[in-house]
């Protein structure tokens, strides 16, 4: 009981930090071009195409809707879309619409990791990570956080890698 309390309160104070330092991390990444030209904010490498398909996508009735339009404009899934995709966070975010940023991630992660777009898939996980946390599924979101950090290894960014390993070993007690 004590542990369990104990772990609560660790997932309560560092994991929220967690996933906004990396939130900082990976916007500031993506302005300055994110290894692939692509930037959020900066307009790099996004286009008037990228918008029109992220709210094509976003508008379908349903999850199988959303399958059928992805594979029906699937020449038009690029890094640039996925970063669209993320953009929209902050208008939901700053009108309250929770459950709209989980599908917004989740659409996000879908096409990130469809692609191989790696950035996207790390940035899309916080936002999926930041979700389970605020519902209280810690341990979700320490998964998240745990394929965050191999991501990172593999982009070879080294710094971020190690913070998320020794921020994972302490809350696994």
């Amino acid at each position: 009981m004590l542990k369990e309390s104990l772990t609560r309160c660790l997932f309560a104070r560092a994991l929220p930090a967690l996933f906004l330092l990396f939130s900082f991390q990976t916007s500031a990444w993506a302005q300055e071009g994110g290894g692939r030209g692509v930037g959020v904010g900066t307009g790099t490498g996004r286009s008037p195409a990228d918008v029109l398909l992220a709210n094509h996508l976003l508008s379908a009735a349903d999850e199988r809707e959303q399958r059928r339009r992805l594979e029906e404009h699937k020449h038009g899934l690029t890094p640039g879309l996925v970063d669209e995709l993320l953009a929209g966070e902050t208008e939901l975010e700053a009108h309250g619409q929770y459950p709209k940023m989980y599908r917004l991630y989740d659409l996000a992660h879908n096409v990130a990791a469809r692609i191989g777009y790696k950035e996207g898939t790390a940035r899309s996980l916080r936002g999926l990570g930041q979700h389970h946390f605020t519902r209280g599924e810690y341990a979700k979101a320490l998964e998240y956080a745990a394929r965050m950090r191999k991501l990172y290894e593999e982009l070879g960014d080294k710094r971020t890698a190690k913070e998320l390993q020794a921020l994972i070993k302490s809350l696994k007690l």
